[in-house]
């Protein structure tokens, strides 16, 4: 049994969010040139403000897939699979993206800690299914 928790979305998140920032915020900070040297610099202040931004808010999120016994989490490079009794906590931590944060007993080598986005549906009234799932899987594992 293998089941993707994450949504399809997060590499575009992930990756592409930063460098559509970095790229649309250079083409302005160029246009601005005109104007004279102290709006482009402006211009790509904001650029790097909002590029570090979304690179915290996006970076940390992981791809997850839940396997029989254990949860595979990825950042694109590593991958670990970690059992469902290791599980601590899972929650919504960001209401409009779900964003889901899973707490681990031990550590990992993603840390405590792990984010991902919860595929998209269509209402967001309550928690993400995957929740659910994954609460369901932790009591399973500790009985």
């Amino acid at each position: 049994m293998q089941r993707v928790l994450s949504s399809d979305l997060t590499p575009l998140f992930k990756f592409g969010v930063p460098v559509i920032a970095a790229f649309c915020g250079l083409a302005l900070a160029f246009s601005t040139l005109d104007e004279g040297w102290g709006t482009a610099v402006f211009v790509l202040f904001v650029t790097a403000l909002l590029v570090f931004a979304s690179s915290q808010f996006f970076a940390p999120l992981k791809r997850v897939v839940a396997l029989e016994h254990k949860l595979s989490v990825s950042n694109y490079r590593t991958s670990v699979e970690v059992p469902y009794f290791e599980i601590e906590s899972v929650s919504r931590v960001l209401r409009r993206y779900d964003v889901v944060q899973v707490v681990f007993r031990n550590d990992t080598p993603f840390g405590r800690a792990i984010l991902f986005m919860a595929p998209p549906r269509f209402f967001w009234f309550g928690e993400p299914p995957v929740i659910a799932f994954l609460r369901l899987r932790v009591a399973e594992a500790g009985a």
